[in-house]
C-alpha cells in the first residue's frame, strides 16, 4: 500500500495568507506551523477546477459558523480558491491514484473500459442491435477432461 508513496518534503499551499502542507496520504491539511490546526479535504467545496473555501485568519482554518455570523464577519473571511489535487501536488495525486487502483482492481478495470464501452455502444435509432450483443463472447471450451457417469447401471439407494 506504501510502495507507491516517495519520501518527500510535502507541498505547501498558501491559504490567506497561512502556509499548510498538502497530505494526500492522510488526506487532509496542516498547518506548517502548528500541527493541531487541520482540517479534511472533505472540507472544502468541490469545483469544475479546483476546490472553494471560506477561511478564518483569527483562527487560522476553515470558517465553522452560521450564516448570520458569516453575514456579521464577511469582510474579515477570505474565500480562497484553489486548483485542483493534481495540480497542487502532482506526485501525491499520482500516488493516490496507484493505491486506489490497487485497493479497488475491479473498479479501475472498469472505470478504464468506459471510453471503450461508449465507442461500442450503438447510437439509439440502430435497430437489431441489443446489450447482449455488446457483452464480450465466452470462448466455446471443451471440457479439459471428459465426464465420467458416476454410477453404472441401475443400483439401489440406501
Amino acid at each position: 500500500m506504501w510502495e507507491h508513496w516517495p519520501a518527500r518534503e510535502l507541498p505547501k499551499i498558501d491559504i490567506g495568507g497561512t502556509q499548510f502542507f498538502l497530505d494526500l496520504r492522510l488526506w487532509e491539511m496542516r498547518d506548517v506551523d502548528d500541527f493541531m490546526n487541520k482540517f479534511s479535504i472533505d472540507d472544502l467545496f468541490e469545483t469544475e477546477t479546483g476546490f472553494k473555501l471560506c477561511f478564518d485568519p483569527k483562527t487560522k482554518n476553515l470558517f465553522d459558523g452560521s450564516a448570520e455570523e458569516y453575514e456579521k464577519r464577511k469582510e474579515e473571511l477570505k474565500v480562497v480558491d484553489l486548483p485542483s489535487l493534481g495540480e497542487m501536488d502532482p506526485v501525491g495525486w499520482d500516488a493516490y491514484v496507484k493505491t486506489w487502483k490497487d485497493e479497488n482492481p475491479v473498479l479501475a478495470a472498469m472505470i478504464e473500459r468506459i471510453p471503450e464501452v461508449i465507442n461500442e455502444m450503438p447510437h439509439p435509432k440502430q435497430k437489431g442491435v441489443t446489450a447482449k450483443d455488446l457483452l464480450p463472447k465466452k470462448p466455446n471450451r471443451e471440457p479439459l477432461l471428459p465426464k465420467k457417469r458416476l454410477r453404472q447401471g441401475k443400483g439401489r439407494r440406501l
